[in-house]
């Protein structure tokens, strides 16, 4: 069992159906969080909930699913709401209304609360890691908690439909490249990556980030497959995972969740190049897929990911 703090926004999906909508628990952060507790591991979700209704709606999904809450915010904001389109492929499109909303809005003295005793990872992304005043907040106490003991985790999870309007896509650039180099593992989607780079190859800028600082750079490619790195060489070329996909809501958030959680439970000898950390990162993608089967975030638990895995692989 890993002992994990996730940090992050906390936002109400409004997803658009036939007929109306229907309000679930979202934002990447909070999902993170859901797939570790699916998988048995021990977690915090430091967040800002907003004391509207929308924020204690969300506030009561976290703790039902056995999320702690010990050093989430009560936060007079409104909560962030986010309209969820899919296309026929099952992707979503976002728009979020956010201005002035909760999840933005960190303090030193609200983040700076110690960890939980033992915690091996933080994980951090999204868009709190490039919006002030929250980015600049959060980029300096990561860099304080992180230790051997205690790794960085980062996805940039990158939203350029919400930053691009902003015209914050240099600003959020720059502070991707700022939290890459304080990461200890660092998790991109090939999407994402060809936002943050758009000159460049993807697989070039993940072996290229791998030198800058992280132990490990990992890059997803939806049903093409995964490519990682470490210290600029290549570690595995794995495959996708075949499965019939309801929609991918969340599956780069199970992916991280299950990287990490794999990662911090190898030994410190066979992080780097190893069949253990080869297994971890095909774990992961196999949970990630898995959860694509299933309409919204709805990460699996330990047991179906380790059958599934177990069955594709024999």
């Amino acid at each position: 069992m890993a002992i994990i703090t996730v940090v992050g926004e906390v936002v109400v999906d409004r997803v658009r159906m036939e007929g109306g909508y229907e309000d679930v628990g979202g934002g990447s952060a909070a999902n993170t969080a859901l797939a570790l507790a699916r998988a048995g591991d021990r977690v915090e979700l430091r967040a800002r909930y907003s004391t509207d209704s929308l924020g204690q709606y969300l506030r009561n999904i976290t703790a039902s699913a056995g999320i702690s809450l010990q050093n989430a915010v009560a936060a007079k904001e409104p909560a962030t709401l986010v309209e969820v389109t899919m296309d026929r492929a099952g992707v979503p499109e976002y728009r979020f209304h956010m201005e002035g909303t909760a999840d933005w809005q960190w303090s030193p003295e609200e983040i700076s609360r110690p960890l939980p005793e033992g915690t091996q990872a933080v994980i951090i992304g999204s868009l709190v890691t490039v919006l002030e005043p929250s980015a600049h907040v959060l980029l300096d106490w990561a860099k304080s908690i992180k230790s051997e003991s205690t790794l960085l985790c980062f996805d940039p999870n990158a939203r350029p439909t919400v930053l691009e309007p902003m015209g914050l896509a240099d600003t959020a650039r720059a502070l991707i490249e700022e939290w890459v180099q304080v990461a200890d593992i660092v998790k991109v989607s090939d999407e994402d990556m060809r936002w943050i780079a758009p000159d460049q190859s993807p697989l070039v800028v993940a072996a290229e980030w791998s030198t800058r600082g992280p132990k490990l750079v990992v890059l997803t490619e939806g049903s093409q497959g995964v490519v990682a790195y470490a210290h600029g060489k290549l570690v595995c070329v794995l495959p996708g995972v075949s499965v019939d996909v309801s929609d991918t809501v969340g599956a780069g958030d199970t992916f991280m969740a299950w990287l990490v959680r794999g990662y911090v439970e190898l030994p410190v000898e066979e992080r780097e190049e190893s069949f253990g950390l080869v297994d971890v990162i095909a774990m992961a993608n196999h949970a990630a897929a898995l959860n694509c089967t299933q309409r919204g975030c709805n990460p699996p638990s330990h047991r179906d990911v380790r059958k599934f895995y177990l069955y594709t692989n024999h």
